[in-house]
């Protein structure tokens, strides 16, 4: 599966290298949305819906075999930068990452109800860094792992009981060669 600026979720058959399903993604009104798709996912139990995360602050769940009109719609962020959504089927929530209004650098994350993307589940902020996270969840543990540019990792555990996150750890990397530049050797 593939989302780009054209507003355009394609699934593609990989045997015959061409796109299966070309769905443009609508609005509520059966509009198009004026705004790019930032993140797109499958569920992870099934693989029956998508989730997507757009530049205009809204999440939208779509069943793809029954058109391009969305199942669930909610406003799941306070401004576009790194902003991103997630299934989490197994704890029965969306995760959604991005920034704090307001600010260029404070990172959160926050827990939707899948059932109903009006209601948070919980909010947690991180840190304040201006690199936007890559969240990597682990279903059968329920950890949540946060990566970004820089030297800091955090783990969560997530439940699907209140009070639904607690902080695992929080790993900073004090010699990161990876992240070292060209004049010191590395390419």
């Amino acid at each position: 599966m593939t989302s780009a600026s054209d507003n355009i979720v394609r699934v593609w058959q990989m045997s015959e290298g061409a796109s299966a399903i070309e769905s443009p993604v609508l609005s509520t009104d059966e509009e198009a949305i004026g705004s790019p798709i930032q993140s797109a996912c499958w569920d992870e139990e099934d693989g029956s819906m998508i989730l997507t995360a757009s530049k205009d602050l809204m999440c939208r769940a779509y069943d793809p075999r029954s058109g391009s009109k969305p199942c669930m719609v909610g406003q799941c962020a306070e401004q576009s930068k790194g902003f991103t959504a997630r299934w989490l089927e197994d704890r029965n929530a969306i995760l959604t990452l991005g920034f704090k209004r307001g600010t260029e650098a404070t990172r959160f994350f926050q827990l939707w109800d899948k059932r109903m993307l009006s209601r948070c589940l919980t909010s947690v902020v991180v840190d304040s860094l201006p690199y936007s996270f890559v969240p990597f969840y682990e279903p059968s543990s329920g950890v949540l792992f946060l990566g970004s540019r820089g030297n800091t990792t955090c783990a969560y555990e997530i439940h699907s009981l209140q009070p639904f996150v607690h902080q695992v750890s929080k790993f900073v990397h004090e010699n990161n060669r990876f992240l070292k530049s060209r004049k010191d050797g590395y390419r």
